[in-house]
């Protein structure tokens, strides 16, 4: 697995304390037929959202969403971007939140939600992992 992310911010707004964005793409190592999927993710205040996840159907279940999901995680960290992560994911994806779970994600509390200000969205669950 390749495509570690970019060490420097592709933007200003981050050393600003904005918002920062980005979509990186995941490709295999030694692999030249190209990118197997993207990870889009958000930065603000600490946090690193991941936006949306894809890979093309033929990688699903082989581990390379979780890989990409832990290189970002990685990255975030050792770079002081980030400590905490969040993804939401829909009520009725039980491949989804397995997934989220398996990476040691965990559904926000109500409470958390509400000192947090974590997004809220209609049938979607928030999910939160905190780097100890």
């Amino acid at each position: 697995m390749a495509g570690i992310p970019h060490p420097r911010p592709l933007s200003r707004a981050r050393e600003r304390g904005e918002r920062d964005s980005g979509v990186l793409v995941v490709e295999r190592v030694g692999d030249e037929n190209g990118p197997v999927g993207v990870v889009e993710y958000e930065l603000n205040r600490g946090w690193l959202t991941v936006r949306f996840i894809a890979l093309a159907k033929a990688y699903r279940g082989w581990g390379y969403g979780s890989e990409a999901v832990r290189l970002v995680e990685e990255w975030a960290v050792r770079e002081g971007m980030a400590e905490r992560f969040r993804a939401a994911v829909a009520l009725r994806n039980g491949l989804g939140l397995y997934f989220w779970l398996r990476l040691g994600y965990r559904p926000v509390s109500r409470e958390e939600n509400e000192a947090w200000r974590v997004e809220t969205l209609e049938h979607r669950m928030a999910m939160v992992r905190e780097v100890a």
